[in-house]
């Protein structure tokens, strides 16, 4: 799985040929999901060459993953 968390802290993933935003499925009236949510973890580099990021009940697995919080 390809994805990465934007600069304003939105998670969005790969879906075919561009990055979608990630909608909480908890929240009303498409609230994105994003680092703003305390149930949001910190991306850990934590299996064979990939990164793990943990949000509301659920892990994901990245191959491709990028943070760009923080990059000018």
């Amino acid at each position: 799985m390809k994805g990465k968390i934007t600069q304003g802290g939105c998670l969005v993933l790969w879906r075919g040929t561009a990055y979608v935003p990630q909608i909480c499925p908890e929240a009303p009236d498409f609230y994105p999901c994003g680092h703003w949510c305390p149930r949001f973890g910190e991306p850990d580099k934590t299996f064979a060459g990939g990164h793990v990021l943990r949000i509301c009940s659920a892990e994901l697995r990245f191959d491709d993953f990028t943070d760009e919080r923080g990059k000018a």
